[in-house]
């Protein structure tokens, strides 16, 4: 008997990127490491990292072929390469990110003007196909002036500067700063309650009303999810959404919003039988991005007792663009469930047309800041007005989101647009004081505490139950 085999060194491939040849991350926090390390044994060395970001990057991948994004992130690579010191290290971190470690600097303002050396090396065309592409970055600076012990902690404060950049309107350089400093450990502690508050029960479902326009009538409910914090009280969606969607908790809150929605519907259901009503629910894209989507839905709708056709789930057109070839087979799967699936914010994202079709869609959701400026701007109006007919014209329902008047409301039913959600309507509402709703037609009243729903008991009349 013996053993016969092959020894091969696979230390690169574990720590350079394939595409680029250039480090990877991995290699980068090494370089790091050491550098840290260097800076204890004399404090007057200062290193600097840059983290550098393509910018609009996701839509650039919606419309050129996955070669020519794979020439572009090379060819960035290469441009960045040549342009530093053989003491430096330029890294690709993932997607459109790279990374530069500049080893003793001597001021401040040498990691600006590096700077703005990328910048400018990564504006320069790059030409594909007879096409010419300019790109833009946004940039993030973290020094070691401000003092780490690890790695991983200045390549995350890198990446706050970036996003600080980004947020900007991109195209641009941020520093690392005190006040950065300060809104990275309150997004620490942010983090921390927000792991812990399924566990403590602190996450309620509210209900927003959304409207026939033709009876009046509530047809169903956007579930949305609100965080009681048990220090700072109601905190804000617009808040934690996105810390939960980027440290991946969005995913199991995302089930529990889901659970809870669709167990109060069936109970809502099961008291008014004669109405035909509806729960929508949010996808995020990391839900989109889970392999067990379509089962943790399935498991959901066995578990509550609904008809899978009162679930809608909603996604927005950016979500199904990044994740066009995943998304587009989980929600056919969705589909033959009986479920139904809803664009939402229609046409504030980057969809064309030429997918939509291929997706299959039950209701678009006109996005509200075209809803908000009806009556105010005849070109809102118009794209209203278009949205709806598109809609129509693909076999979807309409439901138009932010109305808050009257004159809106009117407009909507004017063109045959099915539902109207927004605050016109009502705020939305606890489980207790949504379903208190529900036997009638309804009404908008407004009063000191804003506009809610009350019983209409005239035009058009309420059915006997």
């Amino acid at each position: 008997m013996r053993i016969a085999g092959t020894l091969a060194d696979v230390t690169a491939s574990r720590l350079y990127d394939a595409l680029t040849g250039l480090p990877n991350r991995t290699l980068m926090l090494d370089r790091i490491e050491r550098a840290i390390a260097r800076a204890r044994r004399k404090s007057e060395l200062i290193f600097a990292l840059l983290v550098v970001s393509l910018d609009r990057f996701e839509v650039l991948q919606t419309q050129i072929s996955e070669r020519e994004i794979r020439t572009i992130l090379a060819t960035a690579g290469k441009r960045l390469q040549q342009l530093m010191r053989t003491a430096d290290t330029v890294a690709r971190l993932e997607g459109p990110n790279f990374a530069i470690h500049l080893d003793e600097i001597r001021h401040v303002s040498d990691a600006r003007r590096v700077a703005g050396r990328v910048a400018e090396a990564l504006g320069a065309p790059i030409e594909l196909a007879g096409r010419e592409f300019r790109l833009s970055t946004s940039i993030g600076i973290a020094l070691s002036v401000t003092g780490y012990e690890r790695p991983e902690d200045i390549v995350r404060d890198a990446f706050v500067a970036m996003n600080q950049a980004r947020s900007g309107g991109g195209n641009r350089q941020e520093m690392f700063d005190q006040k950065m400093q300060s809104e990275v450990e309150l997004r620490m502690r942010l983090e921390a309650d927000l792991r812990r508050a399924l566990e403590r029960d602190e996450f309620q479902v509210f209900y927003q009303p959304i409207v026939s326009l033709e009876t009046w009538r509530i047809s169903g409910f956007e579930a949305l999810v609100r965080w009681r914090h048990p220090e700072r009280g109601l905190v804000s969606p617009a808040e934690f959404i996105p810390v939960a969607e980027e440290t991946g908790q969005i995913v199991p809150i995302g089930e529990w919003v889901l659970r809870e929605s669709s167990r109060q519907m069936k109970c809502w259901q099961d008291e008014h039988p004669e109405l035909d009503l509806s729960i929508s629910v949010n996808l995020s894209g990391r839900q989109v991005a889970e392999p067990d989507l379509v089962d943790t839905v399935a498991r959901v709708i066995d578990e509550t007792g609904l008809r899978p056709g009162s679930l809608k789930l909603e996604l927005t057109e950016t979500l199904l663009m990044h994740h066009y070839e995943g998304a587009i087979q989980k929600m056919h799967h969705l589909r033959d469930m009986g479920i139904k699936l809803s664009i939402d914010d229609f046409g504030t994202g980057y969809s064309s047309l030429s997918h939509l079709h291929r997706f299959p869609i039950d209701f678009l959701k006109v996005d509200r800041s075209f809803v908000g400026r009806v009556g105010q701007d005849a070109r809102e109006s118009e794209i209203v007005k278009v949205i709806v007919g598109l809609g129509r014209n693909l076999g979807m329902q309409v439901i138009a989101e932010g109305v808050e008047t009257s004159e809106q409301a009117g407009f909507l039913r004017d063109l045959e647009c099915e539902y109207g959600q927004g605050y016109y309507f009502a705020r939305p509402l606890d489980a207790e004081a949504a379903g208190a709703l529900l036997p009638h037609a309804v009404r908008p009243v407004e009063s000191e505490e804003g506009i809610f729903l009350v019983p209409r008991v005239v035009d058009p009349p309420v059915a006997s139950s």
